[in-house]
């Protein structure tokens, strides 16, 4: 930590919470400076006994405090006082209580965690009266739990004494800065793919369906083919009264009916084949 607070706040910490106590009636189980078993097993040794946390080092207590409580509760962000107040209030009754405490003071949203907007709505506040404002309540939450008749007494010390000094430190070191809020990310881009795969409705895209080739010479030359036919078979008309003739006309016209038939219905099927093809590649 680099405010200039914290040796003096976790001084009083230690000092307060002492060494090991294993009491019945504490729900915190086997502890030592403070720690609990739960948090030694949590932050610690996953399988820490009361051996362990009879035999653990202050330096791992100095480490959990630091990780799992002073920047959980924005410590070096806080106003000279608060940071303290607010602190020592986590580590006796849990960071959450603490926090939804110091939001519901400063008209934050209470969610139980310090964001930067709580911060500063605690940093726009007198810092003296919230000291008193936070201790005060914290004071009234003790005094109603059922254990406050066997550690109301030296929880009732603990409270003054925190009020006093943190008290004794407003004023006293300037503001650090607020850090930047993050920047929103860019709203990302979905491919078509994404989209179908979450399930929406993918915008529609058109799709240039290739055609068959148009080529001018070879319309121009059927046509011309079959314009010739149609010269050749209107000279038939002359000669319909004979049966071989007329046989002829008629042959002919099958063949230019049938052979326009298949033209046209190749052309129809290669073009249902190619927007197959277009409409699965899509």
């Amino acid at each position: 930590m680099v405010k200039q607070t914290y040796d003096k706040a976790i001084s009083e910490v230690f000092e307060w919470e002492g060494g090991y106590t294993n009491d019945a009636a504490d729900p915190g189980g086997p502890t030592n400076w403070g720690i609990t078993i739960i948090d030694a097993r949590m932050y610690w040794k996953s399988d820490a006994t009361a051996a362990d946390v009879r035999a653990m080092p202050k330096s791992v207590a100095s480490e959990i405090y630091v990780k799992h409580y002073a920047d959980p509760v924005k410590y070096d962000l806080l106003p000279a006082g608060v940071d303290y107040a607010v602190l020592d209030y986590g580590i006796n009754s849990g960071i959450s209580r603490a926090a939804k405490v110091l939001q519901r003071i400063t008209g934050a949203t209470v969610d139980g965690k310090i964001g930067l907007a709580t911060v500063a709505a605690a940093r726009a506040m007198d810092p003296a009266d919230l000291v008193r404002r936070i201790c005060d309540e914290r004071l009234s939450f003790l005094q109603n739990l059922r254990t406050w008749p066997v550690f109301g007494k030296g929880w009732g010390r603990r409270v003054a004494g925190v009020k006093q000094t943190a008290l004794g430190m407003v004023g006293k070191y300037p503001l650090p800065p607020m850090p930047e809020a993050p920047k929103a990310a860019p709203a990302a881009v979905e491919s078509r793919r994404d989209v179908i795969e979450r399930g929406a409705k993918a915008p529609e895209e058109k799709t240039e369906v290739p055609s068959l080739p148009r080529s001018q010479t070879l319309w121009g030359g059927l046509t011309a083919v079959l314009g010739g036919l149609g010269s050749t078979i209107a000279g038939f008309f002359d000669k319909l009264n004979n049966p071989y003739t007329l046989a002829a006309f008629i042959f002919i016209v099958l063949v230019i009916c049938v052979g326009g038939y298949f033209i046209l219905n190749g052309r129809l099927n290669v073009q249902k084949k190619l927007e197959d093809m277009a409409t699965r590649d899509a």
